[in-house]
């Protein structure tokens, strides 16, 4: 009984550790901080924000897609937000509920299917958000009342 309850206990600790040490080093975040994009300009706009920033080329390689990460504030870790191939992009609503964010946004030469909330299905042409969107919102149907 001792052994299992010590046990608990140090497993409980570890998981604290980790929590407090924060983002680890290999997250989406830390990957690509080199290709960090110069220029970004966050406008608000309404309740929303716009962004804004110069493109990266790079001779021998594709063109990049772009990384938008966001945090709510400075005490907030950053977090992966969005893809899109423009150098421009509209946080909807943003300014309403957060008026506090931050940006980053930074050149991707990897595999948009590998990011977080692209579809599945490797066939899926889809980007992530519009799979998302697809998922949660019902199709349109115009005898539908």
């Amino acid at each position: 009984m001792t052994k299992s309850v010590l046990g608990i206990l140090i497993v409980f600790a570890f998981a604290g550790i980790q929590t407090l040490q924060g983002q680890p080093d290999d997250s989406l975040y830390w990957q690509t901080k080199a290709e960090t994009v110069s220029g970004l300009a966050a406008v608000e706009s309404g309740p929303d924000f716009g962004l804004c920033w110069h493109s990266v080329e790079k001779p021998q390689m594709r063109k990049p897609a772009y990384l938008v990460f966001a945090r709510r504030n400075e005490q907030s870790n950053w977090a992966y937000f969005h893809c899109v191939w423009d150098t421009c992009f509209v946080h909807y609503g943003a300014a309403l509920f957060y008026p506090e964010i931050a940006y980053e946004v930074h050149a991707y030469y990897g595999s948009v299917r590998t990011l977080p909330g692209y579809p599945r299905d490797p066939q899926d042409p889809r980007l992530p958000g519009e799979a998302i969107r697809d998922f949660w919102e019902p199709p349109f149907d115009p005898q539908r009342k």
